[in-house]
């Protein structure tokens, strides 16, 4: 999709706004791809094997792991940051076309939105207990949950960050900035890239982890 809007831009739009579309590819990647590949391959997703599922608590209403307050406050920091750069594109003359600002500040706001839901999400995740409810399992998975929730929402913010804040600085003075506002969006997007990595591999681990304590406690019981 992104690579189509790009031939349609360049050769019946302005090739200088097809030079911005790979900037989309997050958007509709967390904001399309995700949600359709979810739902066409949800056994991905189910956490636990089948033979262990069976043996579940009852389930009970958990909170989500962020609070809603927040998850707002992200909002508002998007929403002021993305204000002050069309004002000062607006009012200081620096040859910057406000469309090509934008497309990284609405990409910003689907990259947090994307991460932001899926913190909200984890709070349904299944998480098979054994006959016992054993609290020692319990506390594993309501630590996993606090830790993915928090994860997954900080990634999101920073990513974010590094979508919007370059534009600002941009808008602000193109020529005096543009070094530092390369640098922000380029070593701070690898930054959250890396961190997203190392954090979804620690996180993998604990989940592991708790499906071997799971399967252990269910041997003891057996």
């Amino acid at each position: 999709a992104s690579l189509a809007l790009h031939q349609v831009l360049f050769w019946w739009v302005n090739p200088a706004w097809a030079q911005q579309t790979w900037v989309l590819c997050f958007a509709l990647w967390f904001g399309l791809a995700m949600p359709l590949w979810r739902a066409k391959n949800p056994d991905l997703y189910r956490g636990a094997p089948e033979e262990l599922a069976q043996r579940s608590a009852p389930l009970r209403p958990r909170e989500p792991v962020v609070p809603i307050g927040v998850l707002w406050v992200g909002f508002l920091v998007w929403g002021l940051v993305v204000a002050f750069t069309i004002t000062a594109a607006l009012t200081r003359d620096q040859g910057l076309a406000l469309m090509h600002l934008m497309i990284f500040d609405f990409s910003g706001l689907f990259f947090l939105f994307g991460f932001a839901m899926g913190s909200r999400r984890i709070s349904l995740e299944p998480e098979p207990m054994d006959a016992g409810n054993s609290p020692e399992l319990r506390e594993a998975y309501e630590s996993l949950r606090h830790a993915k929730g928090w994860a997954f929402f900080t990634l999101g913010f920073l990513g974010m960050l590094a979508f919007v804040v370059p534009p600002a600085l941009l808008a602000w003075d193109h020529e005096g900035l543009l070094m530092p506002a390369i640098l922000i969006g380029a070593l701070g997007g690898t930054a959250v890239g890396i961190a997203g990595g190392i954090t979804g591999g620690v996180l993998g681990m604990r989940r592991a982890r708790i499906t071997a304590m799971l399967r252990e406690i269910a041997q003891r019981s057996s």
